[in-house]
């Protein structure tokens, strides 16, 4: 009867979280989950502030340790503590919506495969008003194992154990959203001096520069400023990862963005996102950032094939962080490059076929809004504005000539797909790992 009633009892979910003078956000990410674990387990690295009684007041259970340059220890010293069936890491400032934890809960009591680990998106906020947030799937969620650790003093990974463990991958019905501090300069700075010395640290213990070594130091150089070593250790990155992997990809993100300061060096920033293209010739980002390119150039109808292969192809690899809204941006983009060529009726087309796929979308509506509006179309421009937040419908006059409509693509271009690569990039340092 005992073994009965523990295989009909639900999977216990040990949350795990290490931490270190986390006070101001802290009480968010425990909150957030506080109804569906059955144990918060918190890993204190060396706190100054409240953090460790914070933490205890809220219900978690928590230890100290040592902080040892290194994230792996830290997150497998936690793992040796938990005590539930599954894990669900958070970091610290990050949290869960009531929806998605309680669809979370429901996901363990009824579907969960313990040779199965799962991976969740991670959603961080946009840095400036009018951008798209990001997202990247992470595995977060795994059942507890013996065997299972993490490796890597920095950017840290379970893909190793996991690939000795044999557990397959899927994905769980969660979105796990990030703080906005992470956009705050001081912090993105010294993530960007913690993360090399970390990679730094690593390579010189193992006499090995990996591909993720390179990758972090390489996104650490490019945000304290320093582009030419960016891009030398991005392209080692790039050349030694394997053929069309996220890691490759991921280099190539980060090498665009090393040319975006120097105007002088924007051939090569367009020769580098067209050796991007011939690795990942469907991958959304990249075509969207070509399109960009050619808008600089005055190549309007390059931008036009760019945005199209884009909306009728574009692909994104879910592992590397990319927009939320990529699809809905690459739509956008391709709807103004038409109008800029007088094509308002296939522009009109393009939107209204993005807009049935995502019918909730404020930056498709608006568009959609605005071309009604200018072809003169009353009653579809009213039924969008019942649709749209009051502060999308400040509209200014209609531009209508040519060359007006090309201005217009060019700044919406501009803050839309924002120069694309460059902006996935520049946020990418901050979202990576901690």
């Amino acid at each position: 009867m005992k073994i009965l009633a523990e295989s009909l009892a639900r999977p216990r979910l040990s949350v795990a979280m290490i931490v270190r003078d986390e006070q101001d956000v802290l009480a968010e990410s425990i909150e957030s989950i506080r109804k569906i674990a059955e144990e918060i387990v918190v890993l204190d690295t060396g706190s100054t502030d409240r953090t460790p009684e914070l933490a205890t007041q809220l219900g978690a259970i928590v230890h100290r340790t040592p902080w040892e340059n290194d994230f792996s220890a830290a997150r497998n010293h936690c793992l040796r503590l938990i005590t539930g069936n599954w894990v669900l890491w958070l970091d610290a400032g990050e949290r869960i919506s009531p929806q998605d934890a309680a669809e979370l809960r429901h996901f363990l009591d009824n579907q969960a495969n313990p040779s199965i680990a799962h991976s969740v998106w991670v959603e961080s906020p946009p840095r400036d008003e009018g951008a798209s947030a990001e997202q990247c799937s992470q595995v977060r969620l795994f059942p507890t194992h013996m065997d299972l650790r993490f490796s890597g003093r920095v950017r840290e990974t379970l893909s190793v154990s996991l690939q000795s463990v044999g557990l397959q991958a899927a994905e769980a019905p969660c979105r796990i959203l990030r703080h906005p501090r992470q956009h705050e300069p001081q912090r993105f700075l010294a993530k960007a001096q913690r993360d090399l010395a970390l990679a730094s640290a690593e390579a010189e213990a193992t006499g090995n520069w990996s591909p993720r070594l390179l990758l972090v130091a390489g996104q650490a150089h490019s945000v304290l400023g320093d582009q030419d070593q960016a891009r030398e250790l991005l392209r080692s990155a790039a050349e030694i990862s394997m053929p069309r992997s996220a890691q490759r990809l991921e280099a190539f993100y980060g090498l665009l963005t090393t040319f975006d300061e120097d105007p002088d060096l924007h051939a090569s920033q367009l020769t580098a996102c067209l050796d991007s293209l011939e690795d990942f010739p469907f991958d959304m980002q990249l075509l969207l950032a070509l399109g960009n390119f050619m808008l600089v150039r005055d190549r309007l109808d390059l931008a036009i094939r760019a945005f199209e292969a884009a909306v009728r192809f574009g692909r994104i690899t879910p592992t590397v962080w990319h927009l939320c809204e990529v699809r809905e941006i690459a739509a956008v983009c391709l709807g103004l490059a038409l109008q800029a060529r007088q094509r308002d009726d296939e522009a009109c087309t393009v939107l209204e076929t993005a807009l049935a796929a995502r019918p909730d979308s404020v930056r498709l509506l608006h568009r959609l809004y605005d071309l009604y509006r200018k072809r003169g179309k009353a009653s579809e421009a009213l039924a969008l504005a019942e649709r749209l937040p009051s502060a999308q419908l400040e509209v200014g006059a209609d531009q209508g000539s040519a060359w007006e409509n090309r201005q217009q693509l060019r700044f919406d271009a501009g803050q839309i797909s924002g120069n694309l690569a460059p902006h996935v990039a520049a946020l990418k340092p901050q979202q990576v790992g901690h």
